[in-house]
């Protein structure tokens, strides 16, 4: 048998338990507006504005709004659940990993909200169950199996590699089976999917009653690392049902979802300074914030700099993405590592004094 990471010996004391009283109920004036608005905006001026100016487009629910919106999403049976996909089973100790489900549990209401890891391959019972218990009962770990079923209607066999013929038969490359994995764990549960490689900055409550992902940098695609979809949506059945037809994964290979599917009009593509805030200066597309942050030349160079102490990023520290929902920041462009001192080590250290007592 493979050897497992276990949780270390720092990460076994009991989670802190959250102040719930510290989360509002809001909800956007008019997100399209908002949408529209940072579209016309730099990088950092969109940001500047999601962080200063929050009253201009967040109001509070009313006692009506908020009562519904409990019983909606804030039961025990009827929490939002959110989604990622980790494909190396056999590290789950992972600084990747572990940074985003720490953002999680500290920037999520945990009475409303609950994180699901989908792995593959299938996880050692008796170390599921120790991780299970470390961050029991808001984040639980799956296997890929359990949807192994919905994955064969589109001709991808999650189990068989397990008979001993080469794995490259039965399944694409790792990127996109979670490319297709995240459209059916939505359409069978509902929630919000998120990329491992993301670090969660604020409540996603706003977006529940929204389904969307985001612009795929400054072209007219999708990018699916943050995707909201409801439980059986019109969007993920118009994919799924022509990728049974197709028995093609690239159905949800996410650049092309428009060319490819006519999708309804209420499925938002929101802009990328929400939930991937240097993609478009890394693209050059965005020069001013290119240059206000002092990034790196070179396209994957430049996606490198938060995981380095000597960038303008880091020097600025945990706050320079004030305003972003969330920090998707492409690991498969970067070298895995954050580097002490990096804008990814601050907030590493920042949540693991924030969650586990020494």
């Amino acid at each position: 048998m493979w050897p497992y990471d276990q949780p270390s010996q720092s990460m076994k004391s009991r989670l802190r338990v959250q102040n719930a009283s510290a989360f509002q109920f809001l909800k956007f004036v008019d997100l399209v507006k908002l949408k529209n608005l940072c579209e016309n905006m730099t990088t950092i001026q969109c940001l500047y504005y999601l962080h200063r100016n929050q009253t201009d487009y967040l109001q509070p629910l009313s006692a009506d709004e908020t009562r519904l919106f409990k019983e909606t999403y804030c039961t025990e049976n009827n929490k939002v659940l959110f989604h990622t996909f980790w494909g190396k089973t056999r590290f789950l100790n992972n600084q990747i990993l572990q940074v985003h489900i720490l953002s999680f549990l500290y920037t999520q209401n945990l009475q409303c909200s609950r994180l699901i890891v989908w792995l593959w391959p299938p996880l050692d019972s008796r170390i599921k169950q120790l991780y299970d218990q470390l961050y029991a009962p808001h984040v639980e770990f799956r296997t890929t199996m359990s949807v192994a079923e919905k994955l064969r209607e589109i001709d991808i066999y999650v189990g068989s590699h397990w008979s001993g013929l080469p794995w490259r038969w039965f399944i694409p490359y790792r990127a996109l089976f979670s490319d297709v994995l995240r459209f059916i764990i939505l359409h069978e549960f509902g929630g919000i999917y998120i990329d491992a490689d993301a670090l969660l900055l604020r409540d996603l409550q706003p977006f529940f009653s929204y389904e969307f992902g985001y612009r795929w940098s400054f072209l007219n695609g999708f990018n699916t690392g943050v995707l909201r979809l409801f439980a059986k949506s019109n969007v993920s059945s118009i994919i799924i049902n022509r990728a049974r037809q197709t028995k093609s994964p690239y159905e949800f290979f996410p650049s092309s979802l428009e060319k490819r599917h006519s999708l309804p009009a209420n499925f938002y593509r929101l802009p990328s300074a929400f939930f991937d805030p240097i993609w478009l200066a890394v693209d050059e597309m965005d020069q001013s914030s290119r240059q206000e942050w002092k990034l790196s030349s070179g396209f994957l160079v430049a996606f490198k700099d938060p995981l380095r102490q000597q960038s303008e990023i880091s020097r600025r520290g945990r706050n320079v993405f004030d305003g972003a929902f969330i920090f998707h920041w492409h690991a498969s462009s970067t070298p895995k590592i954050f580097e002490p001192g990096s804008y990814l080590h601050q907030w590493s250290e920042f949540l693991n004094s924030e969650f586990f007592d020494k």
